[in-house]
């Protein structure tokens, strides 16, 4: 093959001029070694595994996340739980509170009288004329109340007044401008609001 018939190759970037002869040759190929070859190579792993990482961070992260909400559900539930001992609880100690009290009304009943009525000339009573109401087991203690009447400058002035819805130990004392009751139920009443509060406050704390 002749020179002229000879084909040569030449990297599009090659610029002649007209008459065919090269004026600047193109940028040559670049040319990697292994090394430069297993250097990119690796590079290319090391990206593939941050992103790897970072996609496995993302996921865990969601993952502590929802587990957070699911304590934190369950810390909820545990605090409705305690909420709920502490009620059932409460009944328990307020049901048995109403039996020893019971009992103490029973044995006890016409000293709660007399004392309500002793503490009412004391700190209220300036009236002529007095109306005590007692439950239908207490008609017996008129002798004890009129003494107390008497104590404190009032003999004569007792009425007693015996009403079936009173409760053994229960008193209800007028004077005309004012009024005072002390009954069983009241005091279970009170209790009653009183467990109620403190289990409120507990609840928000």
């Amino acid at each position: 093959m002749s020179e002229a018939l000879a084909i040569r190759r030449y990297a599009f970037e090659t610029v002649f001029d007209a008459d065919g002869a090269i004026l600047s040759e193109g940028v040559a190929a670049p040319m990697y070694s292994a090394t430069d070859l297993e250097r990119e190579r690796q590079a290319g792993f090391d990206a593939g595994r941050h992103s790897e990482t970072a996609r496995a961070e993302a996921e865990a992260a969601t993952a502590l996340a929802a587990i957070a909400q699911s304590v934190a559900r369950l810390c909820e539930r545990t605090t409705a739980d305690r909420r709920a001992m502490a009620e059932d609880a409460a009944r328990l100690a307020l049901v048995a509170a109403r039996k020893v009290a019971g009992a103490a009304l029973a044995a006890f009943g016409e000293d709660r009288v007399v004392a309500a009525l002793d503490a009412a000339f004391e700190t209220f009573v300036h009236a002529p004329r007095l109306v005590v109401r007692v439950g239908p087991d207490m008609d017996g203690l008129r002798t004890r109340l009129e003494d107390v009447a008497r104590d404190h400058g009032f003999p004569g002035t007792l009425v007693v007044r015996v009403e079936a819805g009173l409760q053994q130990g229960d008193v209800s004392i007028d004077w005309g401008e004012g009024a005072m009751s002390l009954g069983s139920e009241e005091a279970f009443r009170r209790i009653d609001e009183i467990i109620a509060n403190t289990l409120s406050v507990e609840h928000t704390a």
